[in-house]
């Protein structure tokens, strides 16, 4: 089953909190909802968050075992036979983001460039666009 799971950070401290992501149209306000020990929506804590901040998790780890989230800075690289049987080995820095084109998640590279992600890439999650300090 996927796990459908957004972070962003909180609007009072700017740490990062993880959980369902709710829009509070009335009070214009957008939330991270963490649910309590049970599961249900009675023991739930809505934190404030700064919308612009907002993240999806992509379902996918890095080589680390790290959650890669919309947003992340992520190294990537692979190896691998061409068609004209010449071994290759590509490395890049980029960004993952969704393209809502085709309905994939997607990293884009400084150049213009850019690749699908996939469980067979591998990655190691560096950061995200939304920290201060960018890797």
């Amino acid at each position: 089953m996927r796990e459908i799971l957004f972070r962003a950070k909180r609007e009072d401290t700017g740490e990062w909190v993880e959980g369902d992501f709710l829009r509070l149209h009335k009070l214009n306000e957008s939330c991270i909802a963490i649910r309590g020990d049970n599961q249900h929506w009675c023991n739930t804590q809505f934190i404030p968050i700064d919308p612009s901040t907002l993240c999806q998790f992509t379902g996918l780890l890095d080589k680390n075992g790290e959650r890669i989230w919309e947003g992340d800075v992520v190294n990537s690289w692979h190896t691998g036979i061409h068609p004209d049987s010449k071994m290759y080995n590509e490395s890049f820095k980029g960004y993952v983001m969704f393209d809502v084109r085709i309905g994939a998640w997607f990293i884009e590279v400084d150049d213009g460039s850019g690749w699908y992600l996939s469980r067979s890439r591998q990655l190691v999650r560096l950061g995200s666009i939304h920290d201060k300090e960018q890797p």
